[in-house]
């Protein structure tokens, strides 16, 4: 999938329709029927069938969207009521057309007061990707009031008030948007800048633009959406085995955090691994009660719980290992270096290193020199700096896109940085931001699941970057299942159980 800025999405558009390849009223159709369904979702999501929806429109092209959607809503018997900034007059062309096929029950204000918002779901059909002045009256106080009174909000295509080409926000106000239902591509504006945290959750509409039109799109930013997910995964074959699945090692944890391999192992088995195996110190307690599933092994340490000298001289995997995860809790302690050393230098297959491996390269990066397989590094943000530092890698004012590239070349590995809108990096410069994700994946754990689930995408696969890019995807599929206000009390054990349904939604193609 691609993002694109505001100005291609119109060409790509305007070239579409003049080629007669589509005509304007059928993209505004399908673009108001995604919007009705993900409408629909939004209320039952946040569990409130008995809201109206209030559109909030403009006079363009984003208004008939919203149009087009408050026909619909009310045809499936729910309320509606529409408040629009501009005099009927003024609306020209489909908008027009979608205006005039308004049902007359609809209720219609110009005017816009708090207390109209009470117990609404607002969509936000305002302003368009063409924006990028100062806002005037009234849509600055309508924008202002959205966010004072942070009803559950849709943004019809992308915020109102927000640069669909940089994601900067330059009129004064744009509008905080729980979901963002955008058309046809995400808009590059919305992954840079403001764009992540204004758009919230991103569901892309096909709108049904042909497939010859995706040739004129030269300058896009890669992304990882539903459908690049769904063709890179493929169901099991009927005649599989459990070898065949893949068998990923999972080496980690320390008396400090005994239990972080173990969210890592059983995402691994819940995301498909055939074999999974926990090597963790001897002297360590286990404090969780791990799947049966789950083979533990135990490798001897100096009586402290972490890996040491001792722990990489008993340190033998089996050959049908296929994937090895490293690093979740391991602790970084100084005689924990050789035991990495080993680990890394005698890998026969795809690595991923995670947490205190990173810490631990960070502050001995010679250590990379050992690697020779394939590997993968997923820091946050935290992790990330002390490997810029460590290797002379200055984050400066670059953008994080740039930051990975710099890692990923540097190092000769793939690289996810992950934060909001999390970076998918190859050692030549491929690269992908992850559309899936929200906040609730903003607690202890989370990162450990999302490497068990990579490793066990890894195990089978031939490409560590589709396997990581996919991984991402699903992990942050496993933080949307909760409604925008909800998920507060949400764990990383939780996460686990979800996976499988992460699977079923992408099979299902996002129904």
């Amino acid at each position: 999938m691609k993002a694109v800025s505001g100005t291609l999405m119109r060409s790509i558009e305007a070239s579409a329709i003049q080629q007669g390849l589509v005509d304007s009223w059928t993209l505004m159709t399908r673009a108001g029927e995604g919007l009705a369904d993900a409408a629909r979702e939004l209320m039952f999501d946040t569990h409130t069938p008995g809201s109206f929806f209030a559109v909030l429109a403009g006079k363009g092209n984003n208004a008939g969207d919203g149009f087009v959607a408050a026909k619909l809503l009310h045809e499936f018997g729910l309320r509606v009521r529409i408040f629009h900034t501009s005099p009927a007059s003024e609306f020209k062309g489909d908008a027009l057309r979608a205006w005039n096929e308004l049902p007359p029950e609809i209720e219609r204000r110009t005017e816009l007061h708090a207390a109209d918002l009470k117990d609404t779901i607002v969509i936000d059909a305002l302003l368009g990707t063409g924006f990028g002045g100062t806002l005037r009256e009234p849509w600055l106080h309508w924008i202002n009031l959205v966010n004072y009174l942070n009803q559950p909000t849709i943004a019809v295509d992308l915020p109102s008030g927000l640069d669909a080409d940089d994601g900067e926000v330059r009129g004064g106000a744009a509008v905080r948007a729980d979901v963002t239902v955008t058309f046809a591509y995400p808009k590059t504006g919305m992954l840079t800048g403001r764009g992540p945290v204004l758009c919230g959750r991103i569901r892309v509409i096909d709108i049904g633009l042909p497939d010859e039109t995706d040739d004129t799109v030269t300058r896009f930013v890669p992304c990882t959406g539903l459908d690049d997910v769904r063709h890179s995964l493929h169901p099991l074959e009927f005649d599989a085995y459990k070898q065949k699945r893949g068998h990923v090692a999972v080496i980690g944890g320390s008396s400090d955090y005994p239990s972080a391999p173990f969210l890592t192992a059983e995402a691994a088995l819940r995301a498909g691994a055939g074999l999974v195996t926990v090597y963790v110190p001897e002297s360590m307690e286990i404090v969780c009660a791990p799947p049966k599933a789950l083979i533990v092994k135990r490798l001897p340490d100096d009586g402290n719980g972490v890996f040491s000298a001792k722990s990489a001289g008993a340190l033998s995997l089996p050959s049908n290992v296929s994937a090895i995860a490293v690093g979740m809790g391991m602790n970084t302690a100084e005689e924990t270096v050789p035991f990495l050393k080993k680990l890394m230098a005698s890998a026969q297959c795809p690595l991923l290193l995670d947490a205190d491996a990173l810490n631990l390269i960070a502050k001995h990066p010679d250590l990379l020199h050992e690697l020779g397989v394939p590997t993968v590094i997923t820091p946050h943000e935290g992790e990330m700096k002390r490997l810029e530092a460590a290797l002379g890698l200055a984050s400066g004012a670059r953008s994080r896109i740039e930051r990975a590239e710099a890692l990923a070349r540097f190092t000769a590995l793939h690289v996810v940085l992950k934060g909001v809108r999390t970076v998918v990096m190859s050692p030549h410069g491929e690269y992908a931001l992850n559309l899936s994700g929200s906040p609730v994946l903003a607690t202890a754990g989370s990162g450990d699941i999302l490497s068990g689930i990579v490793a066990a995408l890894a195990a089978p696969s031939d490409s560590l970057y589709t396997a990581a890019k996919s991984g991402v995807f699903l992990h942050g599929l496993l933080g949307e299942m909760d409604a925008p206000f909800a998920g507060r009390g949400l764990i990383a054990d939780d996460l686990l159980t979800r996976i499988s349904a992460a699977f079923d939604f992408v099979w299902a193609g996002g129904v």
